[in-house]
């Protein structure tokens, strides 16, 4: 006669059973710390993507009220925002000062700060003014997907009337370019 051993299980996890939910749980986390930094830039490229198609659809309606003229000053590209872009980024403040040592580029303020700047020229090496996001525009010039290069000089004779680009950069460091071409 056998006595006081016992065959029945007494209740709680088996060590197998701990170890499958703790690899299961380590395996959400891990698929979530991936997900969530990807939605986030994706959020923010869409944001700046949203404004430069809003700055490219206003600029015309600038020129029409402006006698064919393009903001082309820190001043101008303040009343450009201030009147023109009020409904995209809300209450804003512009300071027609420059930023970063920029004589072409304001500061805007507000629900979003942004960096507006008016280029004559694009350069690859172009340092970005952080923390904001930065929005270039310049007039005669296009969008060439083509070449790699994101802005490609008119090469006609002169620069057309009213033919403008305005690109920004998104993350991680690829331009992001539209124009009226």
């Amino acid at each position: 006669m056998v006595s006081g051993t016992s065959s029945q299980r007494t209740g709680g996890f088996t060590i197998i059973e701990v170890l499958i939910v703790l690899a299961v749980a380590g395996l959400l986390l891990a698929i979530l710390f991936y997900a969530v930094p990807a939605a986030q830039r994706n959020g923010r490229n869409y944001a700046r993507k949203r404004m430069v198609g809003y700055i490219t659809s206003q600029l015309p309606a600038y020129a029409n009220d402006n006698i064919g003229k393009y903001p082309s000053n820190p001043t101008e590209i303040c009343k450009f925002i201030t009147n023109y872009l009020k409904d995209e980024l809300g209450s804003t403040s512009c300071s027609p000062t420059y930023v970063g040592g920029e004589p072409d580029c304001v500061l805007v303020t507000g629900s979003r700060n942004i960096s507006v700047c008016f280029r004559s020229a694009y350069t690859a090496s172009h340092t970005y003014i952080g923390p904001y996001d930065e929005i270039s525009i310049q007039m005669g010039h296009w969008c060439d997907t083509g070449s790699g290069d994101p802005i490609t000089t008119w090469t006609s004779s002169g620069h057309p009337v009213g033919v403008f680009v305005v690109w920004t950069q998104l993350e991680p460091g690829v331009l992001y370019c539209l124009d009226n071409h």
